[in-house]
Parts: C-alpha cells; structure tokens; sequence
C-alpha cells in the first residue's frame, strides 16, 4: 500500500512539474525503459548500485528524480519572491559549474522553471513526494539521496551569491527555503521528534 502511494505521489509530482512545452523532454527521459539503472545514474550522478536499486525498487524513474533534484533549486531560486535577470543567469551559471550542462534535459526544465514561478501545487507535490520516499528507503539511501538533492542546491545559491557580489551569499529567506526543503526527507519519527522538541521551547 505504502508503495501505491508513492507512486501516486510520484506521478502527481510529475505531472506537476513537466508541462506541456516540456513533453518532449519527459518523451526524451522516458524513451529507454530498458535502461532504467543507466538513466537513472545518469539523471542522479548517483553510482552506487545498492542505492540505486533502492531507488528503483520503491518506483524511483529518471522523470521523477529529475523533478525531485532540480525542485529545490527552483524552490531557492523563487525565495525572494522575484528573480532578477542578472540573478536568473548567474543560477544558470552555478548550476553549470554543478554539472549541469547547456545542453542537457537538467538545463532546459531548470531554465524554464527560472522563467516562470512554480504554483504552490508544485512544491506540495514536491514535499509530499519526498516525505513518502522517505518513508521507504533505509536511512543509508535515504541519506545519499538528500545529500545530493540539497548540498547542491545550497551550493548553487552559495555560488549565484559569489557571481553576483553579494556579501551575504544565502540570503534569510533562501536559508529558510533550504531549510524546509531538508525536512520533507527526514524520517517521520525524526519528524515528530523535531515538532515534540519545537513545542517544548
């Protein structure tokens, strides 16, 4: 059932964030079914085969890792409520020295997503999604999958604050974006524990 669920949450998650100017991206990412592990790899830079027979196991596809990974960037991107034309390019540069290359799938959904503001739909598919993933892997996987989710959106608005000149490179509400991002990957104990601690002070 639980399973079910996420794969719910992973197709609404996917519909939610490829539109229809993306489709013939998400044709693209979807084409080589056969070579599920390979693009997923590929789409994660995760290579480590246990986690991402993890991933796969619980209905991970490249679609919806995609959709997973680059969200946050958006979500970081957006925080400040308006995206400057000096700011817009200089995440598109950070996330070029991150590996994301001008001519990938990556680049052209990040660049269109930095055109457009996301609907507050898409970042509650988003953080539904993640916390039902977190329900499923073990912590190990679970672990990998955030560490390379937000240390690279952190990195990346660490890198757009150096490019622009900016003295403080994470602005408030860019840390408090990054911030409830992380949550949506903690187990839901830890969860409760944190929501236990918080009501206590």
């Amino acid at each position: 059932m639980s399973q079910d669920l996420l794969a719910a949450k992973s197709r609404a998650l996917e519909n939610s964030f490829f539109r229809g100017r993306d489709l013939g991206l998400l044709a693209y990412l979807s084409s080589q079914t056969e070579q599920t592990r390979n693009q997923l790899a590929e789409i994660s830079k995760i290579h480590d085969v246990k986690v991402l027979d993890d991933l796969m196991r619980v209905g991970i596809t490249a679609e919806s890792f995609t959709a997973l990974s680059l969200l946050p960037l958006v979500r970081v991107a957006w925080a400040d409520a308006e995206i400057q034309i000096s700011e817009r390019d200089a995440i598109l540069q950070a996330a070029e020295t991150e590996g994301i290359s001008k001519d990938s799938t990556n680049y052209q959904l990040l660049k269109g997503w930095l055109d457009d503001r996301p609907e507050p739909a898409l970042l509650e598919a988003w953080r539904e999604y993640a916390m039902e993933l977190a329900k499923e892997l073990d912590d190990a996987s679970l672990a990998e999958v955030r560490r390379l989710t937000m240390d690279r959106a952190r990195r990346i608005a660490e890198l757009t604050g150096g490019i622009l000149g900016l003295s403080h490179q994470i602005s408030k509400s860019e840390e408090h974006a990054l911030i409830d991002l992380a949550r949506a990957f903690e187990k839901p104990n830890s969860r409760d524990g944190l929501r236990r601690s918080a009501t206590e002070l």
